[in-house]
Order: C-alpha cells, then structure tokens, then sequence
C-alpha cells in the first residue's frame, strides 16, 4: 500500500514525498467508449504553466487533431466524458481543476518539472494523489516528489520510475494487452455495466498470480504484462480496463485489519457506486493450500464482485482524499442475482444444493443475511454428515464433499469428487 514519508531537505526547502504501495476490432470498439474522456480536459496549452522539457508520450486515448478544431458541443461532451470516469476529478471545484490539469498535464508528459498556480503545498499533496488514483495509465509516475516553493506558486519535480524511451516500449506492450484482453472481455457480448464489471473482474482475477517479489508491482505494467503482482497491480489492471469499456472506476488505498496495506477499487455500476477487491476475489491469494483442492470455476471469489460498505469494509479503513460515495446497496451481490441467497437453513437450501448436484455441477455456493443462519449451515456442513447426506439423497455417496467459507460475507461454497 501506498506509504507515505516526508522528507525535509535543508537549504533549499524541498519536501520530497516517497510513495510505495505493498502488496475496428472488438477492442478498438470499447476503446472508443472512453478514448477521449481520460486527456480531453487536459489539452496542453501555451499557458499551463509547465515549465521545463516536455515529451510526447503514447498514450491510448489521444485527443483530437490540432488541426481540428474541435470546439462547442463535441470538446463539451469529451470533457463531461472525462470528468464522469475520473470521480476525484469530478468532485472538484474549478480553480483546483485548472490545477490538477496542469499537474496530470505535466505528469503525462513526463516533464522535468510543473509549475502549478498555488501555494498550497497540501492541495499540490491532495492532487497528486488525486491523480494517481483517477489515472492508473501513469504507470511511470509512483516515484513521488520534491517542491521548490516560490511566490504565488510551487514547481514540483516528479520522480519518474522509467524514462521516455522505456515508457515507450512498456507502453507498446500495454497496448498489445489490452487489445486482446478487451477482446477476451468482450467476446461474451457484456450488455449492462454489471456484466462488464464482472467480466473485468474475472478476467483479472484468471490472469494475475500474485506475487511480492514481482517486478514492477506498484503499476499497471505489472499486471497488464508481466501477469505477477501484488494488490496495486490487480487494482489498477481492473480499473484501467474498465475505464477502457467506459466503466467509472477509483483506485482505493487502506489498511486491512491484522494484515496491513492494500488496494481495491470503487465502481460505479448501473447508476450505483460498489466495491471490488480482485486481490481478493483471487482464490489463489486466499493460500495454496485451498487452490489446490478448488474446482477451476471456484478459483474467483465473488463475495468481492460489486459488494458494499457493510460487507467489505467491516475491518477495513482507507484514505480519503474527497468524500466518497456510499456504497450501500445490495442490488448487484453474486449470489443474489443467482438465486444464492437466504434468510435461513431449511427445505429451500437443501433443494436448491440437490438439483445443483443432479445438474452435474461440481461446486455450489451461498450466502446469509444473518450470522445465524450462516453460523449453522456451516456448523453443518463442517460436521460432514450435511453433504454427505446431500450426496447420498443424489445417489452419490461414494463422492467427497469439501467447503470452504468466508466469515465476513456469510458464505459457503461446497464442491465434490
């Protein structure tokens, strides 16, 4: 996760801030969808305020022509386009717009050094972090840093992880993945904003090992090409891909009780704000020692496909940099839009657990509203004799049942041999 240490440099009052997180084709269609949005408002002009060299980097979302002329209700629409999937972006007030958008200005351009119209050494803190978590395709800006501070405003020099030449080349291969990984996403025909959040998800979660001694962890590049990272990585692959298909998506930076720093992403889906944790939802995560035994189709935890505030955030705490949007509503939860879901044990459950046998499934999940329920179903199936028996109504008694649970979601999941 992200950490944070200030650095007092004497003579020349330069705070030096060191961040580490832990831890047409199909796809040209959907890159349509947000092509414009990510840069449109943030057009380099003669008067940004960037000082010192500029490069012209790749970048997948390129603006329009500057012999175009794109001006009146076209640039309108890309610029509303831009601040509908960056959140922070959005919630800002103007005066700290012109700011950030000199700064991501700068930043994407991989500029020596920005200047921005401000004093406030806070705000330029804020926005950084502002930016980093609206914008995961800066995967060359994680290195922090250092401020000189002048009269009426601050030149920031940013601590680049690679240079212009290397940003080209890893920006190449980016490219080339998420050509075919859009393609991949895509291949299903996800209609609503649900079914591409979580064709995104699964598709992260299939190709992303996690691995705290991979290469590149804190970055999109990570993921997206190297396929090993930690959770920054996860995070930032399933939100770049979706604001790809023109998915609203946060990266969130916290801490997990008993287990230190992470990152997840915030969604917004069918007019709703969720969360969701690929990290997680990656089973291999949970410990080889549940992989191994696990039907290929149970290797995705859904409990951390769209849930809520109550569900996810129970023992964890995150850092704020605007006020975030509730996400309190259970519409969109895995288990009960696939009929997973109860209020208790009963005749109910145990029909639903037997015709999923008969059907030739190999594996059946569900969830609890209430602890109670959850706590006796698991009771239950812990002592045997419930799948067993199951098993045995199904005229299967020779195959083993195994289950796995989570106790911050209520749920269960059984599987047999």
């Amino acid at each position: 996760m992200r950490m944070v240490k200030w650095k007092n440099c004497i003579g020349i009052g330069i705070l030096a801030l060191c961040l580490t997180l832990n831890g047409c084709s199909a796809a040209e269609k959907a890159a349509d969808l947000a092509e414009e949005a990510l840069l449109s408002h943030m057009n380099p002009s003669d008067d940004s305020g960037n000082t010192g060299e500029q490069t012209e980097l790749p970048s997948r979302r390129e603006t329009a022509p500057e012999d175009s002329g794109q001006t009146g209700p076209a640039a309108d629409s890309a610029e509303e386009k831009a601040e509908d999937l960056c959140y922070y972006y959005s919630v800002l007030e103007e005066d700290d717009r012109s700011i950030y958008d000199a700064f991501y200005e700068g930043l994407s351009a991989h500029s020596e050094d920005i200047l921005l119209d401000t004093e406030d050494t806070d705000l330029v803190y804020k926005l950084y972090e502002m930016i980093l978590a609206d914008h995961p395709e800066l995967f060359w800006v994680d290195g922090g840093y250092s401020y000189l501070a002048g009269h009426m405003n601050i030149k920031v020099i940013p601590e680049y992880s690679y240079s212009v030449s290397e940003v080209e080349v890893r920006q190449s291969a980016i490219d080339q993945v998420t050509d075919r990984a859009l393609e991949e996403i895509l291949a299903e025909g996800p209609a609503t904003d649900y079914e591409i959040v979580k064709a995104v998800f699964e598709y992260v979660v299939k190709n992303v090992s996690y691995d705290t001694k991979s290469t590149d962890n804190q970055n999109l590049y990570s993921a997206m090409v190297n396929r090993e990272s930690v959770c920054a990585g996860y995070t930032r692959e399933t939100q770049y891909l979706l604001q790809q298909l023109g998915i609203q998506a946060l990266f969130i930076s916290g801490e997990v009780k008993d287990v230190g720093s992470h990152a997840w992403n915030m969604v917004r889906c069918d007019g709703q704000y969720y969360l969701v944790d690929a990290t997680y939802g990656d089973c291999a995560f949970q410990g080889e020692d549940i992989i191994e035994s696990l039907p290929e189709a149970l290797t995705c935890d859904y409990n951390y496909l769209c849930c809520t505030d109550t569900r996810l955030m129970a023992n964890r705490t995150y850092h704020e940099w605007a006020i975030l949007p509730r996400c309190d509503s259970e519409n969109l939860n895995y288990y009960r839009l696939n009929g997973r879901y109860y209020e208790s044990v009963g005749e109910e459950l145990t029909n639903d657990l037997k015709e999923s046998i008969l059907a030739g499934d190999t594996y059946w999940s569900c969830q609890f509203s209430n602890r109670e329920a959850y706590e006796e179903f698991l009771g239950m199936v812990k002592e045997s004799y419930y799948l067993k028996l199951v098993l045995q109504l199904c005229e299967l008694g020779q195959v083993k049942g195994y289950s796995t649970y989570n106790d911050d979601f209520y749920s269960v999941s059984c599987w047999y041999y």
